[in-house]
Protein backbone atom coordinates (compact mmCIF):
# COMPACT_ATOMS: atom_id res chain seq x y z
CA UNK A 1 0.00 0.00 0.00
CA UNK A 2 1.30 3.51 -0.90
CA UNK A 3 1.22 7.03 0.94
CA UNK A 4 0.28 10.11 -0.72
CA UNK A 5 0.79 13.38 1.35
CA UNK A 6 -1.33 16.40 1.49
CA UNK A 7 -0.53 19.59 3.53
CA UNK A 8 -1.96 19.64 7.16
CA UNK A 9 -2.52 15.74 7.47
CA UNK A 10 -0.96 12.50 6.56
CA UNK A 11 -3.56 10.56 4.20
CA UNK A 12 -3.71 6.31 3.89
CA UNK A 13 -5.56 5.62 0.20
CA UNK A 14 -5.79 2.32 -0.76
CA UNK A 15 -5.47 1.70 -4.42
CA UNK A 16 -8.79 -0.26 -5.29
CA UNK A 17 -8.19 0.70 -8.74
CA UNK A 18 -5.19 2.91 -10.31
CA UNK A 19 -8.09 5.17 -11.80
CA UNK A 20 -10.18 5.52 -8.90
CA UNK A 21 -7.96 5.31 -5.43
CA UNK A 22 -10.21 5.07 -1.66
CA UNK A 23 -9.11 7.00 1.42
CA UNK A 24 -9.38 4.76 3.55
CA UNK A 25 -7.92 6.95 6.71
CA UNK A 26 -5.56 9.85 7.50
CA UNK A 27 -3.77 11.73 10.11
CA UNK A 28 -3.64 15.42 10.71
CA UNK A 29 -0.34 16.73 11.58
CA UNK A 30 0.03 19.59 13.02
CA UNK A 31 2.47 21.42 10.86
CA UNK A 32 2.77 20.77 7.16
CA UNK A 33 3.41 16.94 5.75
CA UNK A 34 6.49 17.30 3.05
CA UNK A 35 7.77 13.80 2.90
CA UNK A 36 7.32 10.66 4.36
CA UNK A 37 9.32 7.28 4.67
CA UNK A 38 7.34 3.68 5.48
CA UNK A 39 9.21 1.24 7.10
CA UNK A 40 7.50 -1.47 8.41
CA UNK A 41 4.30 -0.38 10.23
CA UNK A 42 5.51 3.19 11.07
CA UNK A 43 5.44 6.43 9.07
CA UNK A 44 8.09 8.69 9.41
CA UNK A 45 6.91 12.24 8.34
CA UNK A 46 8.98 15.31 7.67
CA UNK A 47 6.05 17.76 8.66
CA UNK A 48 7.74 21.31 8.32
CA UNK A 49 7.79 23.54 11.58
CA UNK A 50 6.59 20.29 13.48
CA UNK A 51 9.96 18.55 12.71
CA UNK A 52 9.62 14.62 12.62
CA UNK A 53 6.44 12.96 13.56
CA UNK A 54 6.62 8.98 13.80
CA UNK A 55 2.96 7.48 13.27
CA UNK A 56 2.09 3.83 13.66
CA UNK A 57 -0.04 2.83 10.55
CA UNK A 58 -0.60 -0.92 11.47
CA UNK A 59 -4.29 -0.21 11.35
CA UNK A 60 -4.16 2.43 8.09
CA UNK A 61 -8.29 3.59 9.38
CA UNK A 62 -6.79 4.50 12.51
CA UNK A 63 -3.10 5.78 12.19
CA UNK A 64 -2.11 6.81 15.86
CA UNK A 65 0.79 8.84 16.30
CA UNK A 66 3.58 7.32 18.99
CA UNK A 67 6.74 10.01 19.03
CA UNK A 68 7.84 13.12 17.64
CA UNK A 69 11.16 15.03 17.69
CA UNK A 70 11.68 18.78 17.06
CA UNK A 71 14.20 20.20 14.09
CA UNK A 72 15.34 23.71 14.37
CA UNK A 73 13.61 24.98 11.77
CA UNK A 74 11.41 23.41 9.08
CA UNK A 75 11.66 19.12 8.25
CA UNK A 76 11.10 19.09 4.37
CA UNK A 77 12.79 15.28 4.03
CA UNK A 78 13.23 12.38 5.85
CA UNK A 79 15.11 9.13 5.26
CA UNK A 80 15.13 5.94 7.76
CA UNK A 81 18.26 3.76 7.76
CA UNK A 82 19.82 1.59 10.53
CA UNK A 83 17.77 2.51 13.16
CA UNK A 84 18.15 5.88 12.68
CA UNK A 85 16.26 8.85 10.72
CA UNK A 86 17.86 11.45 9.26
CA UNK A 87 15.58 15.02 8.80
CA UNK A 88 17.17 17.45 6.41
CA UNK A 89 16.04 21.07 7.93
CA UNK A 90 15.47 23.20 4.91
CA UNK A 91 17.58 26.37 7.27
CA UNK A 92 19.73 24.01 8.68
CA UNK A 93 21.66 20.48 9.03
CA UNK A 94 20.57 17.14 8.68
CA UNK A 95 19.19 16.32 12.40
CA UNK A 96 19.93 12.83 13.19
CA UNK A 97 17.55 10.61 15.44
CA UNK A 98 17.85 7.25 17.29
CA UNK A 99 14.14 5.93 16.35
CA UNK A 100 15.16 2.67 18.40
CA UNK A 101 12.17 3.57 20.37
CA UNK A 102 9.17 5.37 18.23
CA UNK A 103 7.48 6.79 21.11
CA UNK A 104 10.86 8.62 22.23
CA UNK A 105 12.90 9.59 19.17
CA UNK A 106 16.21 11.01 20.53
CA UNK A 107 18.27 13.22 18.23
CA UNK A 108 22.07 12.06 18.82
CA UNK A 109 23.90 14.17 16.32
CA UNK A 110 23.65 17.18 13.13
CA UNK A 111 25.24 16.15 9.84
CA UNK A 112 26.47 18.58 7.08
CA UNK A 113 25.18 22.40 7.59
CA UNK A 114 24.43 25.40 7.26
CA UNK A 115 21.28 24.05 5.27
CA UNK A 116 19.90 20.58 3.78
CA UNK A 117 17.04 19.46 1.08
CA UNK A 118 17.42 16.14 1.44
CA UNK A 119 19.62 12.76 1.98
CA UNK A 120 20.16 9.29 1.34
CA UNK A 121 21.82 7.13 3.74
CA UNK A 122 23.64 3.85 1.89
CA UNK A 123 24.98 1.75 4.06
CA UNK A 124 27.59 3.64 6.73
CA UNK A 125 27.70 6.84 4.13
CA UNK A 126 24.95 9.48 4.11
CA UNK A 127 24.62 11.81 1.33
CA UNK A 128 23.21 15.22 1.31
CA UNK A 129 22.02 17.77 -0.80
CA UNK A 130 22.40 21.49 -0.05
CA UNK A 131 23.18 24.98 -0.97
CA UNK A 132 25.40 24.14 -4.12
CA UNK A 133 26.57 21.10 -2.97
CA UNK A 134 26.90 17.53 -1.97
CA UNK A 135 28.21 16.24 1.15
CA UNK A 136 29.40 12.89 1.09
CA UNK A 137 29.93 11.74 5.18
CA UNK A 138 30.85 8.67 7.02
CA UNK A 139 28.09 8.01 9.66
CA UNK A 140 29.17 5.21 11.19
CA UNK A 141 28.62 6.58 14.23
CA UNK A 142 26.01 9.14 13.51
CA UNK A 143 26.59 11.01 16.68
CA UNK A 144 29.86 11.99 15.31
CA UNK A 145 29.56 12.51 11.59
CA UNK A 146 32.99 12.57 9.37
CA UNK A 147 32.88 14.45 6.30
CA UNK A 148 34.43 12.46 3.58
CA UNK A 149 34.21 14.35 0.49
CA UNK A 150 32.28 17.97 -0.93
CA UNK A 151 30.97 18.90 -4.38
CA UNK A 152 30.65 22.35 -5.46
CA UNK A 153 28.48 22.55 -8.92
CA UNK A 154 29.04 24.65 -10.61
CA UNK A 155 27.20 27.67 -11.15
CA UNK A 156 27.15 31.51 -9.80
CA UNK A 157 27.13 32.26 -6.23
CA UNK A 158 23.26 32.88 -5.96
CA UNK A 159 22.23 29.52 -7.78
CA UNK A 160 19.51 27.43 -6.01
CA UNK A 161 20.11 25.33 -3.29
CA UNK A 162 19.95 21.46 -4.67
CA UNK A 163 16.79 19.41 -3.82
CA UNK A 164 17.41 16.06 -4.12
CA UNK A 165 19.82 13.76 -3.95
CA UNK A 166 19.65 10.17 -5.38
CA UNK A 167 22.41 7.41 -5.44
CA UNK A 168 22.67 4.45 -7.69
CA UNK A 169 25.74 2.44 -7.26
CA UNK A 170 28.68 4.42 -7.32
CA UNK A 171 26.56 7.67 -8.70
CA UNK A 172 25.18 9.93 -6.82
CA UNK A 173 22.56 12.09 -8.84
CA UNK A 174 21.66 15.42 -7.89
CA UNK A 175 18.95 18.12 -8.87
CA UNK A 176 18.35 21.79 -8.46
CA UNK A 177 21.91 22.80 -7.61
CA UNK A 178 23.11 25.06 -10.41
CA UNK A 179 19.60 24.70 -12.32
CA UNK A 180 20.54 21.02 -13.46
CA UNK A 181 20.43 17.29 -13.03
CA UNK A 182 23.82 16.16 -12.57
CA UNK A 183 25.79 12.69 -12.06
CA UNK A 184 28.19 12.39 -9.76
CA UNK A 185 30.89 10.09 -9.27
CA UNK A 186 31.08 8.70 -5.56
CA UNK A 187 33.49 5.75 -6.17
CA UNK A 188 35.93 7.68 -3.90
CA UNK A 189 33.33 9.50 -1.60
CA UNK A 190 37.05 11.48 -0.23
CA UNK A 191 36.95 13.18 -4.26
CA UNK A 192 33.27 13.02 -5.93
CA UNK A 193 33.53 14.70 -9.31
CA UNK A 194 30.57 15.67 -12.30
CA UNK A 195 30.72 13.50 -14.93
CA UNK A 196 27.79 15.01 -16.92
CA UNK A 197 25.12 17.23 -16.48
CA UNK A 198 21.15 18.07 -17.65
CA UNK A 199 19.99 22.08 -17.34
CA UNK A 200 16.56 22.03 -16.18
CA UNK A 201 14.76 25.41 -16.33
CA UNK A 202 12.10 24.63 -12.86
CA UNK A 203 15.74 23.60 -10.87
CA UNK A 204 14.17 20.01 -10.27
CA UNK A 205 12.49 19.53 -6.80
CA UNK A 206 12.49 15.73 -6.72
CA UNK A 207 14.10 13.01 -8.77
CA UNK A 208 13.61 9.15 -9.68
CA UNK A 209 16.16 7.16 -10.91
CA UNK A 210 15.24 3.75 -13.37
CA UNK A 211 16.32 1.99 -15.97
CA UNK A 212 18.83 4.93 -16.83
CA UNK A 213 16.66 7.13 -16.98
CA UNK A 214 15.93 10.16 -14.58
CA UNK A 215 12.72 11.16 -13.48
CA UNK A 216 12.37 14.95 -12.75
CA UNK A 217 9.83 16.59 -11.52
CA UNK A 218 10.67 20.52 -12.68
CA UNK A 219 8.48 22.57 -11.06
CA UNK A 220 6.33 24.81 -13.47
CA UNK A 221 8.00 23.18 -15.96
CA UNK A 222 6.45 20.16 -15.48
CA UNK A 223 8.38 16.29 -15.87
CA UNK A 224 11.48 15.74 -17.23
CA UNK A 225 12.91 12.81 -18.11
CA UNK A 226 16.66 12.34 -19.21
CA UNK A 227 18.92 10.25 -19.94
CA UNK A 228 22.43 9.44 -19.18
CA UNK A 229 23.01 6.86 -20.60
CA UNK A 230 25.58 4.07 -20.08
CA UNK A 231 28.81 6.36 -19.91
CA UNK A 232 26.44 9.32 -17.37
CA UNK A 233 26.40 12.04 -20.76
CA UNK A 234 22.89 13.32 -20.44
CA UNK A 235 20.37 12.90 -23.45
CA UNK A 236 16.81 14.53 -23.22
CA UNK A 237 14.69 11.60 -23.63
CA UNK A 238 11.45 13.78 -23.17
CA UNK A 239 9.36 16.24 -21.02
CA UNK A 240 5.64 16.90 -20.70
CA UNK A 241 4.24 20.14 -19.22
CA UNK A 242 0.91 18.35 -18.90
CA UNK A 243 1.58 16.60 -15.87
CA UNK A 244 2.34 19.22 -13.42
CA UNK A 245 5.61 19.16 -10.84
CA UNK A 246 3.44 19.24 -8.03
CA UNK A 247 1.26 16.40 -9.07
CA UNK A 248 4.24 14.24 -9.78
CA UNK A 249 6.00 14.57 -6.11
CA UNK A 250 3.66 11.63 -4.55
CA UNK A 251 4.75 9.31 -7.66
CA UNK A 252 8.51 10.33 -7.49
CA UNK A 253 8.76 9.60 -3.93
CA UNK A 254 6.96 7.09 -4.12
CA UNK A 255 8.79 5.17 -6.68
CA UNK A 256 11.67 6.04 -4.87
CA UNK A 257 10.98 4.16 -1.47
CA UNK A 258 10.19 1.18 -3.31
CA UNK A 259 13.36 1.31 -5.11
CA UNK A 260 15.17 1.28 -2.18
CA UNK A 261 12.91 -1.12 -0.52
CA UNK A 262 14.17 -3.62 -3.14
CA UNK A 263 17.09 -2.66 -2.97
CA UNK A 264 17.48 -3.61 0.69
CA UNK A 265 16.01 -6.78 0.07
CA UNK A 266 18.03 -7.72 -2.27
Amino acid sequence: MENILSPRRHEVLLPATTAAPIEIGFFDTPGEAYAVNVLGDLAYVADGSSGLRIIDVSNPQFPVELGSGDVAYYAVAVEVANGFAYVADRLGPVHVFDVSNPNSPVLVGLVGGPSSSDTEVVGDIAYVAGPQRLLVLDVVDPAEPVELGALDPPGSSDAPVASCVEVVGDVAFLAGGALSVSAIDVANPATPFEMGAYPTPGGGQRMVFEGGLAYVADHRFGLRIIDFGPEYLPEPHGWTTLVTAAAMLGFLDRRRRLNRQRSQSG
